[in-house]
């Protein structure tokens, strides 16, 4: 598919507790628009130390910021401090930031966290746990929405584009519900 054309470049930041599903919309996400994406699976999997892959995350953010296309984070943004550093870096390179907040159920995720790693289950218990108790949810200050981890992929895709266009300026989208038969444009309204 052709790359995401947004009128401003987008930093779609993945949040959620292990195992929500992050990193299954993010991967399907870039390939679908063919964007860049900073996976911290990958970072962290192959850096020597959470220093290193600080890093190189680090990096590869401020060479894709240059590219002005849309850019999909997926990398360790439990706490709001975090969520705000990323957001005031992307605003200075003229980035919009969207967090999106993949949502499961606990018993869920955990499952799903500890069938994916490659470590003992019981140690991978105790470290979903321990990830669990750093998470701190977006507020209202941040601009997030929220995706079902349980939902396919495609009806995920749908809210993130809906979310993504209705975000436009309204310059920018042509008026049509003038042109439109009355009760076209009142089902129009009553969808946004």
């Amino acid at each position: 598919m052709k790359p995401l054309q947004l009128s401003k470049p987008y930093l779609i930041a993945m949040v959620g507790i292990p195992g929500s599903g992050k990193s299954f919309f993010a991967n399907h996400f870039a390939k679908t628009f063919n964007a860049s994406i900073i996976s911290g699976e990958l970072i962290d999997s192959s850096s020597a130390s959470p220093e290193a892959a600080e890093k190189i995350s680090n990096y590869m953010l401020d060479q894709l910021f240059k590219s002005n296309s849309t850019i999909i984070y997926d990398r360790g943004l439990k706490r709001r401090s975090d969520r705000h550093e990323l957001a005031k870096l992307a605003k200075q390179a003229g980035y919009e930031t969207l967090f999106v907040w993949v949502q499961t159920d606990t018993a869920a995720a955990k499952s799903r966290f500890i069938k994916s790693q490659k470590i003992d289950k019981s140690k991978a218990a105790d470290l979903f746990e321990n990830e669990f108790r750093k998470f701190t949810a977006p507020n209202s200050h941040e601009k997030h929405m929220v995706i079902s981890g349980k939902h396919t992929y495609a009806s995920q895709l749908k809210i993130v584009l809906t979310k993504l266009v209705d975000s436009r300026p309204k310059t920018d989208m042509p008026d049509r519900q003038q042109s439109l038969p009355r009760h076209e444009a009142s089902r129009r309204i009553a969808i946004r």
